[in-house]
């Protein structure tokens, strides 16, 4: 239990091996104290899905499916994106369909010399 009397589920532990996202110690240091807990779930999500173990610069994801993995509301999820653009932490190309429809967004982490 933890202070305050909640029950939590027990989680896995850290495996070994090859398991590992390669994270940025300036989103620990400087990111995580800052944005809301969406927001930093948000990135987190960015980094791993990009960098961080798909060696790739940038995601392509609908708010939705962002809501849906991080368990999150899609209201919550835009308000998120709009933090971290505003704050610059994230570059975002808005896309849409042959139609004008919206179409899923290109997301990646700003790099510091941008």
């Amino acid at each position: 239990m933890r202070s305050g009397g909640e029950d939590h589920p027990r989680v896995r532990g850290v495996p070994r091996g090859y398991h590992w996202t390669a994270f940025p110690h300036v989103m620990l240091d400087e990111w995580m104290p800052v944005f809301s807990d969406a927001a930093w779930r948000v990135a987190c999500h960015l980094a791993r899905e990009t960098y961080g173990r798909r060696g790739r610069e940038a995601f392509t994801v609908s708010i939705r499916a962002l809501a849906h993995k991080l368990r999150r509301s899609t209201a919550t999820i835009q308000k998120a994106v709009r933090e971290l653009e505003e704050a610059g932490a994230v570059v975002i190309e808005r896309r849409r369909h042959a139609d004008g429809s919206p179409a899923p967004s290109r997301y990646r982490l700003r790099w510091e010399d941008e």
